[in-house]
């Protein structure tokens, strides 16, 4: 290879790189073989008057009875979860994350969601 020519893929590559904008997006097909749970179960003080699931009591361990498990967990920055949500505690009725969510699993080529429903007037009939 001589070194015009490695110059001009150079080139050619750097100009490739700046000539997408950040606002264009790669769309990709949804995969419909692919799932996802999806739980519309979490609430806030902001939009529902409270932590709805962020805030749950710790349960006890299923076989070791002398680990104390006395407390829960307060909702906010301390959720009961392994890790925490890059959005933050959200509302499960703020349309706003919602819209988020669907972006962000549409944009995983995720095409199925499982979805839980507790039934006729419940949190999640919201």
């Amino acid at each position: 290879m001589t070194i015009k020519f490695f110059r001009l893929l150079i080139a050619s590559f750097i100009v490739s790189l700046f000539s997408c904008t950040q606002n264009e997006k790669v769309t990709k097909p949804v995969n419909f073989k692919v799932h996802t749970f999806y739980y519309s179960w979490y609430g806030t003080p902001e939009y529902d008057g409270k932590y709805s699931n962020w805030n749950h009591p710790i349960l006890a361990h299923y076989r070791d009875t002398t680990w104390d498990n006395a407390g829960h967990f307060p909702g906010n920055d301390d959720v009961g979860a392994n890790f925490y949500p890059a959005l933050g505690c959200y509302s499960s009725n703020d349309p706003n994350i919602i819209a988020k969510h669907m972006e962000l699993i549409k944009d995983a080529g995720i095409g199925v969601l499982a979805i839980s429903w507790w039934g006729k007037n419940s949190f999640t009939d919201k």
